[in-house]
């Protein structure tokens, strides 16, 4: 797609005004992410080819979503208000990245180049996957897809959702990633029913941009790019009508999405505004109304998330089968009209950067959540005692199975292929399941007889600590070395209980 650039300067003074504006809203849904937990996970054969250089690892701080009221919506529908309509026209979504990131350049797909650098040194790849109707039982994706979203990145920091309905579905190693939907971990059933996609598989077009007009996103500047950044899940594409997107059923139109550095905070913000309801299609083209229909990006045709899952729901009451039919026909019983409410949403994501040249992989992966805690392997929301003892047992099953790359039993499991392999247990992610996963887990404890850390010293203590010396891991008397004189000073102090 060959590339654009011009400048828009006739909403000026409304450009002016929007960083006042955000600033002050209070009417939306804010997630936050921790600061500074960018984590380099790769997923190319051997984990040994080249990240793209001088890359800022993209690190998400926080991802906002509301109902919105632009000013001008169709000369700059980035300034504006929250929307108190009920149902609102028109949802905003705002990420908020650490430093300065780039959008996405192409990798390759789709009869595109491989040019990742193309808007800059640091672009942002990944999927912030959007649950609108809080039914963790409708939407998804094929499993090839699946294997990008965020249930089965979080697996590779050994973390699970701290939801019930998804922590079970989380693949533990790339042998769960098969193409069998019937087959647990059901990785594919995400509950995602649209995602903002910064994926690389398209062209982007730069409609407009601030600065040296180079094409590259530099400190300071705001860049508004064009593509398909927002899609609905790939798993209602099967046997939907909708023509004029990327294939047949898809519904991702083309829609732009503005990037803003921040100089003073150092930081990115990615911002879509997307319309709900057709009358906010029609707002933001600047034309009349239309009628929904089965047609996007054709014809002069409009788009919005209540056209998106209309289809949804004419599909649901179609003739279903397979992976399809799970993931949609819930939706026969919903109203569209009730999943319009942008506060009420959901949202997990999974972000990177990608390689120096075409390495057979896409991503390398660099910050994932929502609700996702690197160490957490039950999905209990916390990092316990149980979770460490998880890391343990799998060591202890696996070493010298037929997983264990080196065959031998040494207290050692060696993932073969790592990258294109991983394991929920590796917490360091070093392609092995050894004592320092075990000892990545620390406990301070004021009562360091309360081996499992429940608050009382009792015989499951003695269990852990055995656990531990087992695995090298239980030097409680300080001489630097695990052996049995920890043994006996540990039940020594057991005896005596703590005060």
């Amino acid at each position: 797609m060959k590339r654009v650039i011009r400048n828009v300067t006739g909403c000026a003074a409304l450009a002016a005004a929007s960083g006042a504006v955000i600033a002050a809203a209070t009417d939306r849904a804010i997630w936050l992410d921790p600061i500074g937990d960018a984590l380099l996970r790769r997923t190319d054969a051997g984990a040994v080819a080249p990240i793209l250089p001088n890359a800022t690892l993209p690190d998400v701080v926080s991802v906002s979503i509301m109902p919105w009221a632009p000013l001008q919506p169709d000369c700059d529908p980035y300034v504006g208000l929250p929307s108190s309509a009920n149902p609102p026209d028109m949802a905003r979504i705002d990420v908020v990245f650490a430093g300065l990131v780039n959008p996405p350049g192409p990798l390759g797909a789709n009869g595109t180049e491989f040019a990742p650098d193309r808007f800059g040194p640091s672009p942002v790849y990944g999927f912030f996957e959007i649950d609108v109707d809080n039914d963790r039982n409708t939407g998804g994706e094929g499993a090839a897809a699946a294997r990008s979203r965020s249930l089965t990145v979080g697996a590779r920091y050994g973390a699970r959702p701290a939801d019930p309905f998804l922590a079970g579905r989380v693949p533990e190693s790339a042998a769960d990633l098969d193409y069998d939907w019937q087959s647990p971990p059901f990785f594919e059933r995400t509950g995602t029913d649209f995602a903002l996609t910064l994926c690389g598989c398209f062209d982007a077009v730069i409609v407009s941009e601030t600065g040296n007009m180079d094409g590259r996103l530099d400190p300071g500047e705001t860049m508004i790019v064009c593509g398909r950044f927002f899609q609905r899940a790939g798993g209602y594409r099967w046997g939907s009508n909708i023509h004029g997107g990327s294939t047949p059923g898809a519904y991702d139109p083309l829609v732009n999405i503005r990037f803003k550095h921040e100089p003073t905070s150092n930081l990115t913000v990615v911002s879509l505004v997307y319309p709900l309801t057709m009358a906010g299609a029609a707002a933001l083209a600047g034309e009349p109304e239309q009628p929904i229909d089965n047609l996007i990006d054709e014809q002069g045709s409009h788009h919005s998330l209540i056209e998106a899952l209309t289809d949804v729901v004419a599909t649901a009451h179609g003739s279903l089968s397979g992976l399809q039919a799970e993931l949609m026909w819930r939706w026969t019983k919903k109203d569209p009209a009730d999943y319009l409410n942008p506060q009420a949403w959901t949202v997990m994501f999974a972000v990177g950067t990608t390689y120096a040249e075409w390495s057979g992989a896409w991503y390398a992966w660099t910050d994932v959540g929502f609700n996702m805690t690197r160490g957490d392997l039950n999905g209990d929301g916390s990092v316990t005692h149980a979770d460490r003892e998880a890391v343990v047992s799998a060591i202890a099953q696996l070493d010298g199975s037929a997983l264990d790359a080196d065959g031998e039993i040494n207290g050692i499991v060696q993932l073969s292929d790592p990258g294109t392999n991983f394991s929920i247990y590796d917490i360091d992610g070093d392609g092995t399941l050894s004592t320092a996963d075990v000892a990545w887990f620390t406990f301070p404890s004021s009562c360091p007889q309360d081996w499992n850390g429940d608050g009382q010293v009792n015989v499951p203590d003695i269990f852990a600590f055995l656990a531990d010396w087992f695995a090298g891991l239980a030097d409680f008397n300080r001489d630097g070395e695990t052996d049995v004189s920890d043994i006996f000073a540990y039940l020594t102090a057991w005896f005596q209980g703590c005060a």
